[in-house]
């Protein structure tokens, strides 16, 4: 079995049992030593997670059409802006969790699924755009662009707004709901349900409503295929 292609297959559905994992052991220990919210690390997730989704809506806004080797945005610095922007989406989740042991577990798995995950994807690629790719190989990062070359050549278009929407209002909600639900653990943990203040209801209010309508477009989005199949 190729595990490589199978964690690429699998890859949006196996964050959700690590996840659940770091986040069980970090609840357990921090129930035992309970530790006051950090805000300034809830600010560097915050911003962390925002940066990577900004990187995701660059993608997309600059890429709407499906093509072969894409060269706009932020292909001319990296190779897979999509994989970076989603790590950085999940470093800040755990930034904002602020348990050391739900990093160490979470983090270095994030490192691997994306880097199985790019070196599948570039396999595949090469195959299917031949020597273009493997020139595209040579001179671009396969994540960060610390070799400062940039591609230059590819004509401008307007940056499609609509179709970046499309591909990651979803991403937004589920994240953001994420962000709110760890905010209203770390109030509870700290102050009790007691303690609970009108912010924090306001939080979970509005991460329960984003966490539903995520859900429900995805049920749809099942439906459809199933029609369809």
């Amino acid at each position: 079995m190729d595990i490589v292609r199978q964690l690429r297959h699998y890859r949006r559905h196996l964050v959700y049992p690590f996840a659940f994992l770091s986040l069980s052991l970090a609840l357990f220990l921090s129930a035992q030593t309970p530790q006051p919210p950090a805000y300034s690390l809830d600010l560097i997730g915050l911003l962390t997670a925002l940066c990577g989704q900004i990187l995701r809506f660059w993608t997309w806004g600059t890429n709407p059409a499906k093509s072969g080797l894409r060269t706009r945005g932020p292909y001319p610095f990296m190779r897979h802006p999509l994989y970076v922007g989603n790590f950085l989406i999940g470093s800040g989740l755990l930034l904002i969790l602020d348990a050391p042991l739900a990093r160490f577990i979470f983090l270095p798995f994030l490192a691997l699924l994306y880097l199985s995950s790019a070196l599948n994807e570039e396999k595949r690629l090469k195959t299917k755009i031949g020597a273009a790719y493997v020139a595209y190989q040579a001179e671009v990062p396969r994540f960060l662009p610390w070799r400062g070359r940039v591609l230059t050549g590819s004509e401008p278009i307007p940056f499609d707004w609509k179709h970046a929407w499309a591909k990651e209002r979803d991403s937004i909600c589920g994240w953001v709901a994420g962000a709110m639900s760890l905010e209203v653990y770390e109030a509870l943990m700290a102050e009790g349900v007691k303690g609970i203040r009108g912010v924090t209801l306001f939080y979970l209010a509005l991460s329960s409503l984003l966490g539903l309508w995520s859900l429900s477009r995805y049920l749809r989005k099942r439906k459809g295929k199933d029609k369809i199949g």
